[in-house]
């Protein structure tokens, strides 16, 4: 029975940690240059994108990095929706790359609506626009589809930290997406040590634009590379074949289906924090289907600890000035069912102080 259900890193699958304990092998293989190419085709096929995938030894914050720093210029305006604390370090990212960034906030445990968006957008044209899809510091989800579209409209690039997300419906290509940055550990149930950003032709032509600023973060770079079907620099191959095996664990489940088992346990999760006497604080319009963020009714530092030394249990406290304030709990990935109820029934006992 699954006891974790920290956002970050998630719960790993059996399967990846297999792989990590077998010996390593060079990435300059035959079998490594295999491992590498599916891994691409197969995050492409679970973002809904037939644009250009690349796996960078990096964290997600790094990732988010790599992501900007190819697609941001100085010149460009870029207007960051901002909720929480990984949508204040996206707009951070951004400042070091553009001269002009602007903020469009949403409370926290809420996210900008789409009409809020638009009215900035109208006021002040933004050649870019960043946000994070699902922030993991309150479980809030914004509207990337509609979103979107708004960007189309009005002819702003998008990109997208959708690290923690993964889970929820997501459609790059439908949705006319630029950039979506993803990782191993907090996307596809895999320890950390990659983040995998995927690219749309437009934003490969954005790149065009782009002077070379570094070598490691050089999009261009893993471009050519995978022409020779390998990657440009040293990579963890024992952690490849692991996501690789994730990978193919949701297209065997089925990418729609992976959504609706999110759906249904971020649901069953929710009503059973609420028949505990629990308050949600994400607000209901910005539920995500993969992090839920609660009140909790006592110092969460004591709520988590009391959880994990007497139930094994681990969740999260809050972020910032939510630190003490909310619980975090995932419900993403591998975690089933069956695992939720364990959870809440472990948390009703433990609410009985």
């Amino acid at each position: 029975m699954n006891k974790y259900f920290m956002p970050g890193p998630m719960r790993c699958s059996d399967e990846a940690l297999e792989e990590l304990g077998k010996p390593i092998f060079s990435h300059r293989t035959p079998e490594a240059r295999e491992v590498y190419m599916d891994v691409i085709q197969k995050v492409g096929q679970i973002l809904g994108t037939k644009g250009r995938v690349v796996p960078v030894c990096a964290s997600g914050t790094a990732g988010v990095e790599f992501m900007v720093s190819n697609l941001v210029k100085p010149s460009d305006h870029v207007l960051c929706l901002v909720n929480g604390h990984f949508s204040e370090r996206m707009r951070d990212t951004v400042e070091i790359y553009s001269d002009s960034t602007e903020t469009l906030g949403a409370e926290l445990g809420d996210a900008v609506t789409p009409e809020e968006f638009e009215e900035a957008l109208k006021e002040r044209w933004a050649s870019v626009v960043a946000l994070v899809s699902s922030e993991t510091s309150t479980g809030a989800w914004t509207n990337v589809k509609e979103i979107a579209k708004v960007c189309q409209k009005y002819g702003s690039l998008l990109i997208v930290d959708h690290v923690s997300g993964v889970g929820n419906p997501y459609y790059m290509d439908e949705w006319k997406l630029d950039a979506t940055v993803t990782t191993t550990h907090e996307s596809f149930s895999a320890p950390p040590g990659l983040a995998v950003i995927a690219f749309s032709s437009n934003a490969i032509e954005k790149n065009r634009q782009i002077p070379k600023r570094n070598l490691y973060f050089n999009l261009p770079e893993y471009l050519k590379s995978q022409e020779a079907r390998e990657p440009p620099f040293t990579v963890p191959t024992t952690l490849l074949k692991g996501l690789r095996r994730n990978l193919a664990k949701i297209l065997e489940e089925g990418v729609e289906n992976y959504f609706l088992r999110h759906e249904r346990n971020a649901v069953i999760l929710r009503q059973g924090l609420e028949d505990l006497g629990l308050s949600i604080f994400t607000k209901p319009r910005a539920y995500s289907n993969t992090v839920t963020a609660v009140q909790s009714p006592v110092s969460a530092t004591q709520l988590t600890t009391k959880l994990r030394e007497e139930y094994g249990i681990n969740i999260a406290t809050g972020k910032d000035i939510l630190k003490e304030k909310v619980v975090r709990i995932s419900h993403a990935g591998v975690i089933q069912a069956q695992d939720i109820e364990m959870l809440l029934e472990s948390l009703a006992k433990c609410l009985k102080w």
